[in-house]
């Protein structure tokens, strides 16, 4: 229905309205649509000859365009007087133009000011200038991601076990550093498995070094830190030859 990626709310209250109850399948459709393409927020546009911002809840059209994307079965008569309807009952304004139509959802906060908790973090990402909520909610996978359950890693998982390593090894060196939180520097650890594409025997390789090195062992103080550093870590270690010398091997 749009060309962002981004999502709308399409609240349940939808239903229970005596539009959709009685309208037709092309009315049905056209309200979903509508609410679909709306803009979430003010947003510019050629109209009329000139530039022209619609208002949150609006968005620009043609009966051409609406047919497209509501499908062939669909007839422009079939969407002109669903169009009326709609109008008629105060589901939409509807104005004409020769360079467009601009279509107003009435209630459009009914629809989309949800007091869910995705809701209002995609509300607190836009209050400080997070980028494009544009004109249907986008900016919404990074939220839907982070709510989903976060991966908890075993302390025998070979991610675990290299996180408490790299802490072993800085332990040693200063035994009042602020132990950290173990399961976030396994995510970085599985980060540099699965995307890095690094050997978990090379990462305890290359810990091991940077904790011996009179530099980098001040420098290489988590997991993340690793990360950043590590094809880096592994040409100084090769440079001083110290790559692979006297480690231990790693079973997960």
């Amino acid at each position: 229905m749009t060309k962002s990626n981004g999502f709308f709310t399409l609240h349940r209250r939808l239903f229970e309205d005596v539009l959709w109850l009685s309208g037709t399948l092309v009315q049905k459709a056209l309200m979903v649509l509508c609410i679909g393409k709306a803009g979430f927020k003010q947003k510019e546009w050629i109209w009329k000859g000139k530039k022209f911002n619609t208002k949150r809840g609006q968005f620009i059209t043609s009966l051409n365009s609406l047919k497209k994307e509501i499908g062939k079965e669909c007839s422009i008569k079939n969407i002109r007087t669903a169009l009326v309807n709609l109008e008629k009952y105060g589901f939409l304004a509807n104005e004409s133009a020769k360079t467009g139509r601009l279509i107003t959802i009435v209630n459009y906060s009914k629809y989309q000011d949800l007091k869910t908790k995705v809701a209002k973090q995609v509300a607190k990402r836009w209050q400080r200038g997070g980028k494009e909520v544009a004109t249907t909610n986008n900016d919404n996978n990074d939220i839907i991601s982070s709510s989903k359950p976060k991966k908890v890693f075993d302390q025998e998982s070979v991610e675990y076990k290299l996180s408490s390593h790299l802490w072993k090894k800085i332990k040693e060196r200063n035994p009042d550093h602020k132990e950290p939180n173990l399961q976030l520097w396994a995510k970085h650890i599985d980060l540099m498995i699965r995307i890095d594409k690094k050997d978990p025997e090379k990462i305890k390789q290359i810990i091991n070094w940077c904790q011996a090195d009179s530099f980098w062992y001040a420098n290489i103080l988590s997991t993340q830190k690793l990360r950043k550093q590590f094809d880096q870590l592994v040409l100084k270690s090769i440079a001083k030859k110290g790559s692979g010398k006297n480690e231990s091997t790693f079973r997960a």
